[in-house]
């Protein structure tokens, strides 16, 4: 669609926009009703993500776009590549998932959710699957900005002398208590060089009342 508006001044505020969504602007200058200026453009600006209270990311698609409304950052980002693996062994489901290779020894990936305004409701949890090597170890944490890495209250971490495992692995963290924040930082943490790791099926839901599945025995 088209948006036409028109203000004075050196900045201008649009109202009622899309989230989420890029907008290409044009500009010109009425010189009071004897003519217009030239038009100048386009210029592009894009809206911020809206806050959700659940989410499901499969990293599942044809392009090699990294999710919207997700940010993702690295210690040293020169020294590691992402990617989408298509490997079977490498995915949980679906035809894909997001595949990171580092080539820096204490490198580290973070992976940081859309704005969630119910993280501190002690009623959800995280849900996803990774992979890696004894060399990875993951954490999953808290923060207020989406900005940037340095004030993340860490909440859960994979044992350091375990690490990830060679299969994809379920990993579950329930936020049961009134943690305070606004995005959810998933890190990795690459002990070694020229290592990769793989997560896929990221989702934030309801705690369920009923208890998992985690085994199943037969007898007879």
């Amino acid at each position: 669609g088209i948006y036409s508006d028109t203000g004075s001044g050196s900045s201008f505020t649009f109202t009622n926009l899309e989230p989420n969504t890029t907008y290409y602007f044009y500009i010109n200058k009425s010189c009071n009703g004897i003519g217009e200026s030239s038009t100048l453009g386009p210029y592009t600006f894009t809206t911020t993500c809206e806050a959700v209270t659940a989410f499901s990311e499969s990293f599942e698609g044809t392009d090699n776009n990294l999710p919207d409304c997700f940010s993702f950052f690295a210690s040293d980002v020169n020294n590691i590549s992402l990617s989408f693996s298509t490997t079977a062994s490498n995915i949980s489901s679906g035809a894909r998932s997001l595949s990171a290779l580092s080539y820096l020894n204490g490198n580290a990936l973070y992976i940081v959710s859309p704005l969630l305004p119910n993280i501190g409701a002690n009623s959800h949890r995280l849900v996803f699957y990774a992979k890696g090597t004894t060399a990875t170890k993951l954490d999953v944490g808290v923060s207020a900005t989406n900005a940037n890495t340095t004030n993340v209250n860490y909440i859960y971490s994979t044992e350091a002398a375990n690490g990830l495992t060679s299969n994809m692995k379920k990993y579950v963290v329930n936020f049961d208590q009134s943690y305070s924040g606004s995005f959810i930082v998933i890190r990795i943490t690459y002990n070694s060089t020229f290592i990769s790791s793989y997560i896929d099926d990221i989702v934030w839901e309801a705690i369920p009342l009923c208890a998992d599945v985690t085994s199943v025995q037969t007898t007879g």
